[in-house]
């Protein structure tokens, strides 16, 4: 059931459409921290205990369901987010998608809770075709010269992990011997510049 719900059929195969267009122009000089212009807000409020269901502030889906091959020029992609500066005139902080999560729970967590700020669902179902590549998370430099291809900023007691693999080799292991480099990866820490060892065999 839908408190609105908007249903159409597109057979064009030219140009382009829109479900739903939403375009505001904003020229107003806002002067304090919190303010400003939002297009699109969606918030659920969620105010009993729940012991199944899912609770979603916005779900976004792209399908194709045709025996046809969408090739490898067209792109299905669920949602996408851009930050964009179009003039001379620089926006000093940018961000494309600013996902998070925050906690003031005073109760006890259970064994097996879990808080993620993003998290990647890979899923090529059993006696799927796989394709050439496919990745969890790609990091795609496509133009210029960029700093970092991942940041960590710590502030309050930082973070206990940089990450967390399971030992069993695919694609950490705990245990092993490594005896002849052949590369590195460049890593800076604080202002010095590190490099992580790679190995052969």
């Amino acid at each position: 059931s839908s408190i609105i719900k908007i249903a159409g059929t597109l057979t064009a195969t030219g140009g382009g459409f829109h479900g739903i267009y939403e375009n505001i122009a904003t020229s107003g000089a806002f002067d304090t921290d919190g303010e400003g212009v939002i297009a699109i807000k969606g918030v659920v409020v969620n105010s009993v205990a729940l012991t199944d269901g899912e609770v979603y502030g916005a779900q976004f889906i792209a399908k194709h369901a045709s025996t046809g091959t969408m090739l490898a020029t067209a792109s299905l992609i669920g949602l996408e987010a851009w930050a964009y500066i179009s003039s001379s005139g620089p926006a000093r902080t940018v961000i494309g998608a600013n996902l998070g999560w925050h906690n003031e729970c005073s109760g006890a967590y259970g064994a097996g809770s879990v808080i993620r700020g993003i998290q990647v669902i890979c899923d090529n179902a059993a006696g799927a075709e796989v394709p050439v590549e496919s990745t969890g998370i790609c990091i795609w430099n496509q133009a210029g010269a960029i700093t970092n291809v991942l940041k960590v900023v710590n502030s309050g007691t930082g973070f206990t992990y940089f990450c967390d693999f399971t030992d069993d080799g695919a694609p950490a292991q705990s245990t092993g011997t490594r005896t002849t480099e052949s590369g590195w990866i460049k890593i800076l820490v604080g202002t010095a510049v590190r490099y992580i060892r790679l190995y052969t065999t």
